[in-house]
């Protein structure tokens, strides 16, 4: 077993991929194979192994391998009654895995459906009912055990792991299956911040529109080699994966997207290309990197929502001769529409994304749908052939998102300035609706990080009952040091932006309480405002479990006299 890394495909075989219009998502690793390329170098180095359904285990895999375990793969789906056309919820361990099924199913034209590991065992199975998917697939990993105990009796579930040493070496019948045009070829689930995650449509030329540019712009040297921090049943680890296939670029794939573990991965595999989402940056941004501690890195990709200036700041600090690329996109628009880019001498400030992706066109709508000039807020519309086709099986939600002349309502609050860049301020759900109008939570969380020297602040607004009117909530790490001063600090600061009549409270989490994540790690907004007046009286009555300080505008207020106090 060779340990050489390859070296990236030459400039005439990407230009040969690059005019290839057939090319898309679901058939992108055939289409490489068919050209000259290095077949036996290390493509994928894992850090977590993987075992093909015969038996073998890889901790590398080159492009010869990679077209080796995605044969078993596709004949293990085969021989379970897979058939082209059905879909197949891969719940999944983290790393190559969800990469690899992804490939066997899509090989014969079946359609996946990745779920992240972290997503809950119930939740994951109530969205796999909800879409009536026609198979689920789940293999060993954290939530496993639970989610086979909650599997009992329900239909096509099949567990990945027993080795089949007699399992034919790739599917029969021809085989892989052929692509064009805008044939489905992939399902993702959103965050789930508002619930059961919605189920997002991707398309093999849509999601590959914008992508076929990598193939042209995203090497910068033949001795890039990059390395993956993103979760692989993301829309987003896939996309970056494909890219490594494209371009043959040696890729360090991770399973574990700790802070400690991405920095000793990139200490070890000394990447020049680190990609990653925003949750990600932070934790390796709060870890408390040494200055010059990655000189070798020459750019960061994040992508999904934008990361925080400190945050980016720390790691160019760490990284003093690389870029931050700053994508904001999701699920829904294909891939990040808008980027800027920041160095260690020149960081983009506030809660500015940078301008629109060039095909991309971006409007600012107020509530009756009219356009709004640079400078006001409203609502952000997108229009990109990158954008999904909707929602399965959720047409209602599909067109409500829809705006006039093909815009895609994407949920967030922003404005465009005189320049066209976007300043995103929040998600819609998310605003704080106060007596004296809009507060930001974005925006409010920025200036804390700014102000306050914290790593990381969480932003709410919750209900002012009986009334609509909410109240400023702001929760801080746990952290040595004095909790009072903290959160007096951080108190002060938010004080002098929001107006005087609007409540703010800030709580210090105790050092064994966690905020509610998601799968994707996105911090449960929702949940923190369900549950805040429940854990500000446990901490009234001496429960220090969740809250290990409380600084508020009346220590002695409730849900009830705030209210009065308006």
């Amino acid at each position: 077993m060779t340990t050489h890394l390859i070296s990236p495909h030459t400039r005439a075989i990407r230009e040969s991929l690059y005019h290839d219009h057939t090319l898309g998502i679901g058939n992108f690793l055939f289409k490489v194979l068919a050209q000259p390329v290095d077949a036996l170098s290390v493509l994928f180095s894992l850090e977590q192994p993987f075992v093909a359904p015969r038996g073998k285990a890889y901790e590398t895999l080159s492009l010869q391998d990679l077209y080796a375990v995605v044969a078993e793969l596709a004949a293990w789906y085969q021989q379970r009654g897979v058939t082209p056309g059905q879909i197949v919820c891969t719940y999944t361990a983290e790393g190559i895995s969800q990469f690899l099924h992804f490939l066997a199913l899509t090989s014969i034209q079946a359609i996946p459906a990745p779920v992240n590991c972290r997503m809950r065992p119930d939740i994951t199975l109530l969205y796999h009912q909800k879409y009536r998917f026609d198979h689920l697939v789940y293999e060993q990993h954290g939530n496993s055990d639970t989610f086979q105990v909650l599997c009992q009796g329900v239909d096509n579930v099949h567990r990945y792991g027993e080795a089949t040493p007699d399992l034919p070496l790739q599917p029969s019948g021809e085989w892989p299956a052929s692509y064009n045009g805008e044939a489905m070829v992939m399902i993702c689930h959103s965050s789930g911040t508002t619930g059961i995650p919605k189920a997002v449509l991707f398309g093999h030329q849509q999601f590959f529109h914008g992508k076929r540019e990598r193939l042209r712009v995203f090497l910068q040297s033949d001795q890039d080699r990059m390395l993956s921090a993103l979760p692989h049943s993301h829309s987003a680890g896939v996309s970056y994966l494909m890219t490594a296939v494209l371009l043959g670029i040696p890729t360090r794939v991770l399973s574990s997207l700790t802070g400690h573990t991405l920095g000793d991965q990139i200490a070890r595999f000394q990447p020049s290309i680190v990609v990653g989402f925003p949750q990600t940056y932070g934790a390796l941004a709060e870890s408390k990197l040494p200055a010059q501690a990655f000189p070798f890195l020459r750019r960061f990709f994040n992508t999904g929502d934008t990361a925080h200036e400190m945050h980016i700041r720390a790691l160019l600090e760490a990284a003093p001769n690389a870029a931050f690329h700053d994508g904001f996109g999701a699920s829904e628009l294909g891939m990040a529409l808008f980027s800027k880019v920041s160095t260690r001498g020149n960081v983009t400030t506030g809660r500015c994304v940078g301008q629109p992706v060039p095909f991309a066109t971006v409007r600012i709508l107020d509530d009756l749908g009219r356009v709004l000039p640079a400078g006001q807020i409203g609502y952000v519309a997108i229009r990109s052939r990158t954008i999904t086709p909707g929602y399965y099986l959720d047409e209602p939600l599909t067109r409500r998102c829809q705006a006039p002349e093909g815009y895609w309502l994407t949920g967030d609050v922003g404005y465009l300035d005189e320049n066209g860049a976007f300043m995103h301020l929040d998600r819609a759900v998310d605003v704080i609706r106060t007596a004296s109008g809009p507060a930001y939570t974005l925006e409010l969380e920025e200036l804390v990080l700014r102000q306050c020297d914290e790593v990381d602040v969480t932003v709410v607004g919750v209900p002012l009952s009986p009334r609509t009117c909410e109240m400023v909530v702001a929760l801080i790490a746990a952290a040595p040091g004095s909790e009072r001063e903290r959160c007096q600090k951080v108190h002060d600061a938010l004080r002098l932006k929001v107006p005087a009549n609007v409540p703010v409270c800030v709580a210090s989490l105790a050092p064994n309480s966690t905020l509610p994540l998601g799968a994707t790690g996105k911090v449960l907004k929702r949940v923190i405002r369900e549950r805040f007046w429940q854990d500000l009286n446990a901490y009234r009555n001496q429960d220090l479990s969740v809250f290990g300080h409380v600084q508020d505008t009346d220590p002695t207020l409730t849900n009830t006299t705030l209210c009065e106090a308006l």
